[in-house]
């Protein structure tokens, strides 16, 4: 219910000209609702998983980013696209190397 409410609170709000940009989880889902019915539309498995790894790229949170009263709010750390048509999995990820 309260994913709805805040839809509605930001569809009188032209996305093309602003867009909730912090790292907290109701504007990450508001730009995710944006972008996912923005981008290209594809049969093609390879552009689809791209199409989808573009909308969590602009919902995830940056490394190293941290605030106070948010504890729960981690990095992003690794992204992951399912085909499941071709039985597929896209995995991007940091490297095992960095810090966690």
């Amino acid at each position: 219910m309260r994913q709805l409410a805040i839809l509605e609170y930001w569809q009188g709000v032209n996305p093309r000209e602003f867009m909730p940009g912090t790292v907290r989880a109701t504007d990450r889902f508001v730009r995710a609702h944006f972008y996912v019915n923005a981008v290209v539309q594809s049969a093609d498995p390879r552009i689809a998983a791209a199409s989808v790894f573009s909308v969590i790229r602009q919902v995830s949170v940056p490394w190293g980013i941290s605030i106070a009263d948010q504890p729960n709010l981690s990095t992003t750390r690794w992204r992951v696209v399912a085909d499941h048509k071709q039985l597929r999995y896209y995995v991007e990820h940091f490297p095992a190397h960095s810090p966690c």
